[in-house]
């Protein structure tokens, strides 16, 4: 398991191994020199022998047991290390040492819970060790990670969270309120004559000017104005109208969302919808309490594909979802049939 989070963890643990008790300042002849001038000659197992036959001598020494655990963490055989840090804990509850490069052992198995019992180990056997304060937020970031994923997984059972997001949570501006509808081209006023201030020229007079809707980052497909459509439809692909329809349900789907408009956002998938819950009400159920719960949602969509196929739609779009605390940006695809008129999700799941 790396991060930057548990690099920076294990280079606090590795310079507190080497520097624990004075032990980098020893004279040429003292043995723990020896055993390091070892380690960096190549000869890791030699220095592991000459430690235990060491400890064999002086089993209460804990200088030689922590030396050796040192050594077992840059051989890479973290469950020996662990088991030696362990038992000099258990015999010397009074150094911290121990028990923080037990937290970052724990840390590079994922134990996360272990890691926060060793930091506070040793935060009670020396109430003023840095490292371990240093090292403990390390793991509660972890923690916070874990469980934010967990909150998203809630919020969309089909989906796979990624957790890296979660370094917003320490410098995140406050989001921009959703401008889903703002982005759907409003329909012009009906019948109503467009006076022009000075002759045009024929070619010109020819079609009506329409003012250019807004250009929407966020749509792929873009949606004609409804008079521009009616005067050019020699150049309108028979399947744009579709195209335009299922741009606009996911659009509104998303805005419904935002709105915590529980009505609209429920009557935006099928009858009978229930996702990964055991039946359509049990699905309903879950969705209120987590969407009407937060205090404020904003879901925007971008960069919207549609493929249509007969009467089923696949739109691939990027969904940034902000929720509370939580922001999650992933790439998402529904699935929508034509129904009586309507599309609807009838399959929705994050990825490609």
């Amino acid at each position: 398991m790396t991060s930057a989070h548990s690099h920076r963890m294990l280079a606090r643990g590795a310079l507190l191994l080497m520097l624990a008790s004075g032990w980098a300042v020893a004279a040429p002849s003292d043995p723990m020199a020896e055993i390091q001038g070892m380690v960096k000659a190549g000869r890791a197992a030699e220095a592991l022998r000459t430690l235990d036959a060491l400890i064999a001598q002086r089993p209460g020494d804990a200088q030689w047991r922590f030396q050796k655990g040192v050594i077992l963490v840059d051989q890479k055989r973290g469950a020996e290390a662990i088991t030696v840090f362990q038992r000099l804990g258990q015999d010397f509850p009074a150094m911290p040492e121990p028990f923080n490069n037990l937290a970052v052992l724990y840390v590079e198995q994922g134990q996360l819970d272990k890691a926060r019992a060793a930091l506070e180990s040793a935060i009670r056997s020396r109430p003023n060790y840095g490292t371990a304060f240093q090292n403990l937020g390390d793991v509660y970031t972890r923690m916070a990670g874990r469980a934010y994923a967990k909150a998203l997984q809630i919020e969309d059972p089909e989906a796979a969270p990624k957790l890296a997001l979660i370094r917003d949570i320490y410098d995140m501006p406050a989001p921009p309120v959703a401008t889903v509808a703002a982005l759907t081209p409003a329909a012009p006023a009906a019948s109503k004559p467009v006076a022009t201030p000075a002759p045009a020229p024929a070619s010109a007079a020819a079609s009506t000017p329409s003012p250019a809707p807004a250009p929407a980052a966020s749509a792929v497909v873009a949606v004609p104005p409804p008079a521009a459509a009616a005067s050019s439809a020699s150049a309108t692909h028979p399947n744009d109208e579709a195209r335009a329809a299922v741009t606009a349900a996911v659009r509104d789907w998303a805005s419904a969302w935002s709105r915590k408009d529980m009505n609209a956002y429920i009557g935006a998938y099928v009858n009978g919808y229930k996702g990964s819950d055991s039946s359509a009400s049990a699905w309903q159920t879950n969705r209120r309490e987590r969407i009407v719960s937060k205090r404020r949602i904003s879901v925007e969509v971008s960069a919207i594909k549609v493929d249509i196929t007969k009467d089923v739609a696949r739109v691939s779009f990027r969904q940034a979802y902000v929720a509370d605390l939580l922001r999650v940006s992933s790439q998402k695809v529904l699935e929508l049939e034509h129904h009586n008129g309507k599309w609807l999700i009838r399959k929705e799941s994050t990825g490609s």
